[in-house]
């Protein structure tokens, strides 16, 4: 299953404007676990964000906090490692017809420092929990290591040394003939 789905909170923005209307997102026990088996987290304990729609025009501009609290395996030593999230984040949303009526670009240019392109809503409808979850993923640590988890003098030792090319043995094939 799609991680992004297993947080559903779709609102209508019928009712939004531009003074914006605010959410709350609490995930409950039994999503919790779904998430966490989903993420392969050891435990989610708490995840809850509050998130503020607010339209100018079509568009609709999405901004909220995200709190949780999970807890991952160590990559060095499997213990837990627990990771508190409290993240703020802004995305911007238009409606299909508008991304779909812009002319399509056939090479599209992405600026690391620039704002990402905005995400795109059909039928007067965003989930907030997608949302929510999106940014959630992206702000876990994909490598958690337990304080003072080190890896092993030999793994860093072979980690300097040159692998041998899987051509080396060529090299001999070619010295015994002319």
């Amino acid at each position: 299953m799609n991680p992004v789905a297993l947080l559903p909170r779709p609102v209508s923005l019928a009712r939004v404007d531009r003074n914006g209307e605010t959410h709350e997102v609490a995930a409950t026990e039994d999503e919790r676990a779904r998430i966490k088996e989903a993420l392969e987290l050891l435990d989610l304990p708490r995840l809850a964000a509050g998130v503020t729609l607010a339209r100018s025009g079509s568009k609709i501009t999405v901004t909220g906090q995200i709190d949780a609290e999970l807890v991952q395996a160590c990559v060095v030593t499997l213990e837990p490692v627990t990771q508190r999230i409290e993240q703020a984040f802004e995305r911007r949303f238009v409606p299909s017809g508008e991304a779909a009526g812009s002319a399509a670009p056939s090479a599209i240019d992405v600026a690391p420092e620039g704002e990402d392109p905005p995400d795109v809503y059909e039928a007067d409808r965003i989930d907030i929990g997608a949302v929510v979850m999106e940014e959630l993923i992206l702000a876990i640590d994909p490598y958690p290591r337990a304080p003072g988890a080190e890896l092993p003098e030999e793994a860093t030792d072979d980690a300097d040394e040159a692998p041998e090319s899987p051509f080396a043995a060529l090299k001999t094939l070619g010295h015994g003939r002319r």
